[in-house]
């Protein structure tokens, strides 16, 4: 049985949750879904919301507080309770989208879920453009002001068609990190998310 570890995603000007797993390839999951914003260390004076994700039998127990959830998708389960109760900072108002930067200035996409704001994120940002986030587009009320956002983008398979067939392939490398989420497999890093695959039954 493996040892569980406590890891820290602390996204900006919202909610802070731990996440105690006793499952390495869900916590190899969450590094490469969260990025930079999941740690090994809490910031001090900051308040977390508990989260211990730990495998039972073919399935996994989530325990939220004092909710119990099992599911066999602990990364989709834990993503929809974060969604559900995350709350954000009054400085800033907060947009389903995606947006990136040209000339200083962001470019925010925002539409329904599965319209391709992501697809045109990875499109524009393999063309030059500077990445601010996908999924999540935080406003400074006051400034107008965009804070940059810059998990991990993540591609459904139509996504990835869509990139390569207008051009976007393994031989335009970024410095950005694009997860493809296919059920239960993720395909990791612009410079090889065509071939390189991790697949996993987390």
């Amino acid at each position: 049985m493996s040892l569980s570890k406590t890891l820290y995603l602390s996204a900006p000007y919202q909610t802070a949750y731990s996440i105690t797993t006793d499952n390495s390839d869900l916590e190899k999951l969450l590094r490469m879904r969260y990025g930079r914003y999941l740690t090994d260390e809490s910031e001090d004076g900051r308040q977390y919301r508990s989260v211990v994700i730990s495998k039972y039998r073919r399935a996994f127990n989530m325990q939220c507080g004092e909710k119990l959830y099992r599911t066999r998708v602990p990364l989709r389960a834990f993503d929809s309770y974060m969604l559900k109760t995350v709350e954000f900072d009054d400085k800033v108002i907060a947009f389903h989208a995606s947006a990136v930067e040209c000339g200083g200035k962001a470019y925010v996409f925002l539409a329904r879920s599965g319209a391709g704001k992501t697809t045109l994120c990875a499109y524009l940002t393999a063309h030059g453009f500077g990445y601010i986030t996908e999924d999540c587009v935080l406003i400074d009320r006051e400034t107008l002001r965009v804070y940059p956002y810059t998990a991990p983008l993540r591609l459904r398979p139509g996504g990835i068609t869509a990139l390569e067939a207008a051009g976007v392939t393994a031989d335009r490398p970024r410095s950005l990190t694009i997860l493809v989420s296919e059920s239960d497999s993720f395909k990791v890093s612009i410079a090889d998310y065509l071939s390189r695959t991790l697949s996993t039954d987390v």
